[in-house]
Order: C-alpha cells, then sequence, then structure tokens
C-alpha cells in the first residue's frame, strides 16, 4: 500500500490523485478527498498541524490521526 501513496495513488481506489495529495486540506474545510471514491486523505489535527491519510500520528501533540489509511 505505501508504494500506492508514494506514487500518488489512492489506495481504496487506485485513482491518481498525486495534485490532491500535494496540494494540502482545504483551506475552507480543512478536509479534502478522493475525488473518485470519497476517502478522506487530508485533515487538520485539534492542534492544528495537517494531517495526511498516510500519517499515522499528529507529528506536533502525538494524537493518532483517526483517518490513518481508512478505506472507504
Amino acid at each position: 500500500m505505501e508504494q500506492l501513496i508514494e506514487a500518488g495513488y489512492c489506495p481504496n481506489c487506485k485513482t491518481f490523485i498525486r495534485g490532491i495529495l500535494n496540494s494540502g486540506p482545504s483551506p475552507i474545510t480543512d478536509l479534502r478527498f478522493c475525488p473518485n471514491c470519497g476517502v478522506q486523505v487530508w485533515m487538520k489535527c485539534n492542534c492544528g498541524r495537517h494531517l495526511r491519510y498516510d500519517d499515522p500520528v499528529c507529528t506536533s501533540c502525538g494524537n493518532e490521526n483517526p483517518i490513518y489509511l481508512k478505506q472507504g
């Protein structure tokens, strides 16, 4: 699965989402989703740090990432 993420693909539906993974969360909602399957790929931690779905924990506060590799 890590190879899919590194290559820029959604591990859930295998859609190429490099642009979405590189863009970060939406400045309006602090979220971002795969446009094909809807799996959440970005969020904002309670401490304010942006988390991608392949980050197991927040590097700022140490909290678990609630969207860590969740599949739809």
